[in-house]
């Protein structure tokens, strides 16, 4: 009996390993694509929100907020929009901006493309000198 199963365990390994590797390939990917979404969301919003902080008026913060997260450097594939702004921009007040990154992940193997959404918030103090108010 034992002569029959000679080579057995190299055939399966053979098998099995590539679809092994395969999975933790595929599982890498997706994090690093999700990482990369949610990293970007966040980075996005705290340039946005340090950026309507400076401003003195409201939709002047919320143009300066839409202009960084514009042009802002994000990960490739990834798009990234102002959801929300709410400034209280006297001396000592704040800046709240959310913002919402969205991606595409590619299909690979046969697996089909995922669209992955992720939204961060940032808060920024206005301080006296920024703000433009007065001492």
């Amino acid at each position: 009996m034992r002569g029959k199963e000679r080579g057995s365990l190299a055939l399966e390994s053979a098998v099995i390993l590539p679809l092994f590797v395969a999975v933790l390939f595929l599982i890498f990917w997706f994090t690093v694509i999700v990482q990369s979404t949610s990293s970007s969301a966040q980075t996005a919003a705290e340039e946005a929100a340090r950026a309507a902080s400076q401003q003195v008026t409201v939709s002047g913060a919320r143009s300066a907020a839409n202009n960084v997260v514009q042009s802002g450097s994000t990960s490739e594939g990834v798009v990234c929009s102002v959801v929300s702004l709410e400034a209280d921009l006297s001396p000592n007040g704040f800046v709240e901006v959310a913002v919402t990154c969205s991606g595409t992940t590619k299909g690979f193997m046969g697996f089909a493309s995922r669209d992955i959404s992720k939204t961060a918030t940032a808060i920024e103090v206005v301080d006296k000198r920024r703000s433009g108010g007065a001492n």
